[in-house]
């Protein structure tokens, strides 16, 4: 029994540091974010509750770029095309990013009205400790021959402990606007 009970010891410590090791690299992108060029959005970070009372913080953030136009659009005639991302990351108390969740909008326009559009959505998470379980909400509005095109996502997260399951849940919504005069607005939140 004494000789199984070293076994345990040893393989559990084992385990340990192997989970430990292979999470050491996504600690130093969790602290620098993971989207190049993004930058905070115009909101305030929103404090909320963390799974054991401490406080923890979303983050909005933002970022958008022209994109190439193609060459071949048939009869439509097109001004421009952009993307726009719009973020919302969940920091815990000392400010390391946990995850974030995000809409991207790609979209084509022609001074007046939407020619195009794609919307992607998604979640990520850094650290094995936050899960993402999925996208619980989504509207969509407007588009393609229209003035504009809105859509808005809320996900799911929640705070993983092993043997105890899910012990907190947290619920970020991202909100977007995109016009066919290339200008856009979006907000994020929880």
């Amino acid at each position: 029994m004494k000789h199984n009970l070293r076994w345990f010891k040893f393989f559990t410590i084992l385990v340990l540091l192997a989970f430990t090791v292979s999470f050491m690299p996504r600690v130093a992108e969790a602290q620098s974010g993971n989207l190049p060029n993004a930058k905070p959005s115009q909101s305030s970070p929103i404090p909320i509750k963390g799974p054991n009372g401490e406080t923890w913080y979303l983050v909005p953030f933002n970022h958008s770029e022209p994109v190439e136009l193609a060459t071949n659009f048939g009869p439509t005639t097109i001004t421009g095309c952009q993307s726009f991302t719009e973020g919302i990351y969940i920091d815990d108390a000392a400010g390391y990013h946990l995850g974030y969740y995000a809409q991207k909008i790609d979209w084509c326009y022609n001074g007046s009205t939407i020619t195009s559009k794609s919307r992607t959505r998604w979640g990520t998470v850094y650290y094995a400790t936050l899960q993402f379980i999925g996208h619980i909400g989504s509207e969509e509005a407007g588009g393609v021959g229209y003035s504009y095109y809105r859509a808005w996502t809320q996900g799911s997260f929640c705070a993983f402990i092993p043997g105890a399951g899910c012990v907190w849940y947290v619920y970020p919504c991202v909100d977007q606007y995109v016009y066919g005069d290339g200008s856009y607005w979006g907000d994020a939140g929880g």
